[in-house]
């Protein structure tokens, strides 16, 4: 666990310079001043560093010199002021360096209510760590409760809306996250109303592990080094990874996931932010991130959640929660099936429309099936990363063959539909619309195959543009009173399109690398529609499938025409996908009306027999 952290506190020693303090070299510019990298730098190397080494403080002395104006991510800086404060008090520092901090603490107030539920969790922690030691179980209680609210039955954490309905969005980075923050409640208020709930969040994490390198997929912040860091922190305040002779699921996911960083490792020590950085460079990050900043934090909790395991003694509560492995109970839980050879195994979410199969083949794919909310539902870009109805990751043995979706420009979805890749797209009356959301789910499991059928109508992409005046005026009011409170709201309310109803069924073989995806859409009466992307999917440029073929359908009747035919590359509308993962592709034909009755294809793509790494429960 120590090694991944020595390449990162090079780089932060190489780019912390006096007077400004942490520098990114991706943007050759001073670390984003409204981030938390200054405080997360200043806390990675006051633990990385000799202790009689005070460079640390040049990173605390440029946050500290920001006036408040320029100051952002409250929860965020105060919580790594607070374990400034809990590194120093274990060293018996007094005097200029607390009192340093308490300035900071000062500058660093607190807000009732945050855009995203991980941010009010983080906020609600930082009350509980300040409280006085009367009072801090009623804090911790307060956080029980947020996390109660905020998680599906099976354990994964909701981080939109505010008050959850039928689903919310699950974005697995902000899941860690979760995790982590619960874990670190357990450090500073030992109670055991903690442990039920850090197991139910650690078991959800079965759900986003492939067995190998990755853990995660799906929603925002795909696959990045924020989430990376969470996780390994969590693990390690678990007492469950990082130490010697360790075994198990949990330091099997930790080793994986430290391997896998190597190959996301720069020349100049930091790592990239997702698994694309070392083809694509930026590819798949989001418009928040910063190498800098992701690269501190990553640094800064996992370093402290080594410090903690090193000079502090374990929390009772903590000592009851076991290795991670998904179980269902009477009060909800991840629901597991698995053959009786124990070499299929199928864990399932159904509230989140999360699926996690993995064959004998040695195949594991992680697939969404009702869909969930789009955070940040947008006029200008299109979010595909909570869409139902796809697979969202599928590797086989050590080789990746499905690469996460993306969120893209919408102007770049309207030249090229391809971009949208597994989910069906439409173009009706100048809006676009695609088949993210399903309300009928049925999830069987045969001797020889998991099947999945979704039934749902498409709903639109994005908002509407606000073009008269008081929709503009609204939306002005909305971005500068309420931080866009209002616009994100209108996720709740996308508008759908009910005269076109889809159905998929996809079949993912138990016994040989194969998935089959047929997607009918019936069109109930005449309406003027153009399917954008058909016969739609995505893979990775590398590994694509040994063989890929198409079976067309009837517009009649929906009967299958009897006649398989290999879909030549020449046939296809290809093009490069900004996915997490890379080289990824999009595929696709070319767009065509929408003939009344119903149209549809049957794909089915077979990859070669991979030998299977380590994995979950086999």
């Amino acid at each position: 666990m120590h090694a991944c952290l020595e390449p990162i506190g090079t780089a932060l020693r190489t780019y912390t310079r006096p007077t400004i303090g942490l520098w990114d070299p991706e943007l050759n510019a001073i670390t984003p001043l409204e981030h938390y990298g200054q405080l997360s730098a200043a806390l990675a190397r006051l633990i990385l560093d000799d202790p009689a080494n005070s460079e640390w403080h040049q990173s605390l002395d440029a946050w500290l010199a920001l006036g408040k104006n320029q100051i952002g991510h409250l929860p965020f800086n105060r919580f790594m002021l607070f374990l400034l404060r809990d590194v120093l008090s274990k060293r018996n520092t007094q005097g200029y360096d607390l009192s340093r901090i308490t300035q900071g603490l000062e500058r660093c107030v607190l807000r009732r209510r945050y855009p995203s539920n991980n941010w009010s969790l983080l906020a609600q922690l930082c009350r509980m760590i300040e409280a006085p030691l009367s009072q801090r179980r009623r804090q911790l209680q307060k956080f029980c409760h947020l996390i109660d609210r905020w998680t599906t039955p099976a354990g994964g954490f909701i981080d939109f809306p505010v008050r959850p309905q039928r689903t919310g969005s699950t974005p697995m980075t902000y899941h860690y996250k979760a995790l982590f923050l619960a874990t670190v409640a357990a450090w500073f208020q030992d109670d055991p109303t903690l442990t039920p709930r850090l197991q139910r969040l650690l078991n959800w994490v079965c759900l986003c592990w492939d067995g190998a390198g990755h853990a995660g997929g799906f929603g925002r912040s795909t696959h990045a080094l924020f989430g990376d860091g969470c996780l390994l922190a969590s693990l390690v305040l678990l007492g469950l990874a990082g130490g010697e002779g360790q075994h198990g699921i949990a330091q099997n996911m930790a080793d994986n996931i430290i391997k896998r960083l190597q190959s996301q490792r720069r020349a100049d020590g930091f790592y990239w932010l997702n698994p694309a950085g070392t083809v694509a460079d930026q590819c798949g990050w989001d418009r928040y991130m910063a190498l800098s900043v992701y690269n501190a934090w990553f640094a800064a909790v996992v370093a402290w959640a080594l410090h903690a395991r090193t000079t502090r003694t374990t929390p009772q509560c903590l000592k009851a929660v076991s290795s991670p492995f998904p179980s269902a109970n009477e009060k909800g839980g991840i629901e597991t099936k698995a053959h009786a050879s124990r070499q299929s195994t199928l864990l399932y979410d159904d509230q989140a429309g999360i699926l996690r199969m993995s064959t004998e083949s040695g195949l594991t794919a992680l697939f969404s099936t009702c869909g969930q909310l789009p955070q940040a539902f947008s006029q200008n870009e299109v979010e595909l990363r909570y869409s139902g109805g796809i697979p969202f990751h599928i590797r086989i043995g050590d080789k990746l063959v499905v690469p996460p979706p993306v969120r893209v420009d919408r102007e770049a979805l309207v030249l090229h539909p391809v971009l949208a890749g597994w989910t069906p797209v439409f173009l009706i009356a100048g809006r676009h619309f695609g088949l993210t959301d399903f309300t009928q789910i049925e999830v069987e499991e045969s001797k020889d195959a998991y099947s999945i059928k979704l039934q749902g109508h498409p709903v639109a992409l994005y908002r509407r543009p606000a073009n008269a005046f008081w929709p503009k005026l609204r939306a002005t009011l909305d971005w500068r009173l309420f931080g866009g409170a209002w616009g994100r709201q209108e996720a709740l309310r996308r508008d759908c399109c009910d005269t076109i109803l889809g159905t998929i069924r996809a079949r993912l073989d138990k016994h040989m690398p194969c998935l089959s995806i047929e997607i009918c859409i019936q069109s109930k009466q005449d309406i003027e529609a153009i399917y954008l992307n058909p016969v739609g999917h995505t893979l990775t440029e590398n590994t694509l499938p040994c063989t890929r073929k198409l079976i067309s359908l009837s517009p009649n009747n929906g009967r299958q025409l009897g006649m398989a035919i290999d879909a030549k590359d020449d046939e296809w509308i290809a093009m490069s996908i900004p996915s997490a993962i890379a080289p990824a592709k999009g595929f696709c034909l070319a767009p065509f009306s929408l003939p009344s009755g119903i149209v549809g294809y049957s794909l089915k793509l077979e990859w070669l027999s991979k030998k299977p790494p380590s994995s979950l429960i086999n």
